[in-house]
């Protein structure tokens, strides 16, 4: 039995591709529903699969949004991040043309020039460009700040009073087979499809998974800091910002450990329970 249960949420990511998915498409068929108002009040045909066609310029957004914010969160120095923002406007603009030609070239009888469609697109959208590249921009570190606060998952621990944590580990060292004290271990580290159990100086191929052993353990004292880790609260020294949302943990034997954001809100609130503020 788990010592606890974890609550999975709608992801985030998720939720925010869909938006982005579903007001880019409000945009196309607003674009092709103001096509069909203009060509009725001057009396003139329209045609929606031409229509449809220079309203593409909208869908352009959802790639290159969306590796916009990758190069964001990727990326740790400030030029490199605004050479992203510059670079998505200026991008959308050369693929734009190139579009709109290639699709006219080989599915209407008749070919839009590159140079016709880049002017057009220049007097007609140069500024929601800018707005729809800077807007998002200006959000990510709000979205970023957010998902450092907020775990992945939610863990939820019954009381501790009803559970029974394990006090060592039996592990196999040559022919031997040890007793490890929980006190004395340092953290876990996955090592597919088994786990690797560190002591300061040593370490142990343990035949279990980290699901299975953060179980056994107590979760007040055995913190999950990444996918692949847990640490023993005991043993860090200190932790610092990578100032990309993650962190580097050091325990007192010099170990640096990787913090990642989706664990740090959770280990920051342990680690101060475990250490805290002390008075003489």
């Amino acid at each position: 039995m788990n010592a606890s249960s974890i609550v999975f949420g709608h992801s985030q990511q998720t939720k925010r591709v869909l938006l982005t998915a579903f007001v880019l498409a409000a945009f196309v068929v607003g674009t092709i529903f103001l096509d069909l108002l203009e060509a009725n009040f001057h009396d003139t045909s329209f045609y929606l699969s031409e229509s449809f066609l220079f309203s593409s310029f909208w869908l352009i957004f959802f790639p290159l949004l969306w590796i916009q914010w990758i190069i964001y969160h990727k990326t740790y120095t400030k030029s490199m991040r605004i050479i992203g923002l510059v670079l998505s406007p200026v991008i959308h603009l050369l693929i734009y043309p190139a579009l709109v030609w290639i699709i006219s070239r080989f599915l209407f009888e008749h070919t839009f020039p590159y140079w016709q469609t880049l002017q057009y697109e220049l007097t007609t959208y140069s500024f929601v460009l800018l707005v729809m590249y800077a807007i998002p921009f200006i959000l990510y570190p709000f979205i970023q700040k957010r998902q450092e606060d907020t775990p992945v998952a939610k863990e939820i621990t019954p009381p501790t009073t009803s559970v029974e944590f394990v006090t060592s580990f039996l592990v196999t060292e040559g022919t031997k087979r040890k007793v490890i004290p929980i006190s004395e271990i340092w953290y876990f580290s996955a090592n597919t499809p088994y786990i690797t159990i560190h002591q300061s100086a040593k370490s142990y191929l343990f035949h279990e998974t980290l699901r299975s052993v953060a179980a056994k353990v107590n979760p007040d004292q055995f913190v999950r800091i990444h996918k692949s880790t847990i640490v023993n609260l005991t043993k860090v020294s200190f932790y610092q910002s990578r100032l990309n949302g993650d962190y580097d943990i050091t325990l007192m034997d010099k170990t640096v450990l990787r913090l990642s954001r989706n664990y740090a809100a959770n280990f920051k609130k342990k680690f101060r329970n475990t250490h805290p503020d002390t008075t003489k």
